[in-house]
This record gives C-alpha cells, structure tokens and sequence, in this order.
C-alpha cells in the first residue's frame, strides 16, 4: 500500500512538474509572439507615416505652386488638408510606440508643414528641400532603428542575418530602444 501511495505521490509531482514547465513554454512563446507583433506594427506605422508626409509634401507643392501662379482651386486645397489628416494618426501612434523616432519624425512632419508659410516660388522650392532632408533624416534614423532590431534588409557579411537565425534578435525589441 505504500508503494502504491509513494509511487502516486511521484506520478502526481511529475505531472505537475510538465503542466508547470509547458505554462511557462507557453507563456514565452506568447510574450515572444507579442514582442513580434508589437516590433512589426512599429514598423507599419513608421512606413503608414513616411508615406503620409511624401503625399502630404507632393500636395503642398501642388497647392502653394498654384498659389504661387494665381491658379489655385478648391481641389488642392481639399487634397492638402487630406493629405495632412493622414499623418496625424501615425505620427501620434509613432510618438507612443516608438519615441526614439520621435525626433526625427517630427521634423519631417514640421518641415513638410512649413512648405505652406512659403512666400514666393522660391521659397517654396528651398522649403521642399528642406522637408525633403528631413524626410530623408527620418528614413535614414528609422532603417538604422529597425535594422538594430532585426527588421529590414540584411548587411551583406553581418552574421545576424544568416538563414538559421530569426528574424528578430532575441536580445533586441523595439521595447529595449524605445525608452525616452
């Protein structure tokens, strides 16, 4: 009867040593899947807002050039304030998820913007290139960002790219450089 009992007792610790052991399995691979999940939709929305400024930057162009040669119409000015709507979001979920880009992210934003305060022909043209440097800055800071974490196109001869590793270094996460 002892035996029964010592051999039950040692069944029943086993179990619960693999219930135990496949929880925490299971909770790794849940906060590796969300560490993923949360590095991909920075990126989305680092590009969602690299594409919002280009278009935004194009219709302001479009818009002050007009002005500039007395043919504006309604129709530039709807697709300017369009265009302008569509950075708010990504820009503000960027500043949240990712504040190392903050920086950069907002001048690109504030020089895009500028372009309206442009006075002449050119002064709009100086003040696309200066949004256009600062899209640049911000492209080159976030592939730099998203590269350090694993996220974008290998660097011939850097090791971290081989086929036989992840595609997101497991010692790097947005969540390690995002800190302020």
């Amino acid at each position: 009867m002892l035996e029964v009992l010592a051999q039950s007792l040692i069944t029943g610790v086993v179990a619960l040593g693999g219930l135990m052991l496949a929880a925490r399995l299971q909770h790794g691979s849940f906060a590796e899947a969300r560490r993923l999940n949360q590095e991909n939709r920075v990126f989305e929305i680092a590009v969602e807002l690299m594409t919002a400024i280009d278009a935004h930057r194009f219709a302001m162009w479009e818009l002050k050039e007009s002005q500039h040669e007395a043919r504006a119409d309604s129709a530039h000015r709807t697709r300017t304030q369009d265009t302008r709507r569509a950075i708010t979001g990504p820009q503000m979920s960027l500043r949240v998820l990712c504040p190392a880009l903050r920086a950069s992210a907002d001048a690109a934003v504030a020089a895009t913007y500028a372009m309206h305060k442009s006075v002449d022909i050119d002064d709009l043209k100086a003040r696309r290139v200066t949004a256009i440097a600062a899209a640049d800055n911000f492209q080159a800071e976030a592939t730099a960002f998203f590269a350090a974490v694993g996220i974008g196109v290998p660097v011939p001869g850097d090791d971290r790219w081989s086929p036989s590793r992840s595609l997101v270094p497991s010692d790097k996460s947005v969540s390690d450089l995002t800190a302020p």
